[in-house]
């Protein structure tokens, strides 16, 4: 769930602003998805994936990736989706 505290956000939204216009500024047009993959990937594996975590540690890195994925496409995609259906019309 990525609702942290404010305190927590303070301490990690001007690094990940930087990140974020790294990534833009190094990609350009090609490879931003590569290289936000990278950064993801060299995070996750960071974090859970140390030398002394066990299967259940290692394991949490996938549920990283899985919970981000489900609230990204919740509160992204999801009202995009919504609003193609008003403009473009219905499928079903």
């Amino acid at each position: 769930m990525p609702y942290i505290s404010h305190e927590q956000r303070e301490h990690l939204d001007k690094d990940i602003t930087n990140l974020v216009n790294t990534l833009v500024t190094i990609s350009g047009d090609k490879g931003l998805d590569g290289c936000v993959n990278y950064v993801i990937t060299r995070i996750v594996s960071k974090v859970y994936n140390t030398p002394y975590s066990n299967y259940a540690q290692k394991a949490n890195g996938i549920k990283a990736f899985e919970c981000a994925k489900l609230e990204y496409y919740r509160r992204v995609m999801a009202p995009y989706e919504d609003t193609k259906i008003e403009t473009e019309g219905d499928v079903y």
